[in-house]
């Protein structure tokens, strides 16, 4: 949405199954897609005007029953990045000889 007023642009190049998780100091997008067959993320930086990509980091994630990585958060100039998880346990019981 334009500051100044008019029409909303949509993003170009955004694909359904990603994520937006920041903007990068020179004005594009970081674009995440991740996978939970294989516990990583793909960030790529895009481009909104033009929907042009460049890969930036796949970030892997331990593989840890119970662990549900968030979104990370990226510092604009593409430095550094942190990002933190929740865990989710459960108990499991076996019960044998109920009626």
């Amino acid at each position: 949405m334009p500051i100044q007023g008019g029409a909303a642009e949509a993003i170009r190049g955004v694909k359904p199954q990603e994520t937006i998780v920041g903007w990068s100091s020179d004005g594009q997008l970081y674009a995440m897609s991740a996978s939970q067959n294989e516990l990583k993320a793909h960030i790529d930086k895009l481009n909104p005007h033009t929907g042009a990509r460049t890969a930036w980091r796949d970030i892997s994630m331990p593989p840890f029953v119970g662990i549900n990585p968030q979104a990370p958060l990226i510092t604009p100039d593409g430095s550094a990045y942190a990002f933190g998880y929740r865990l989710e346990l459960w108990d499991i019981y076996t019960v044998t000889g109920a009626q």
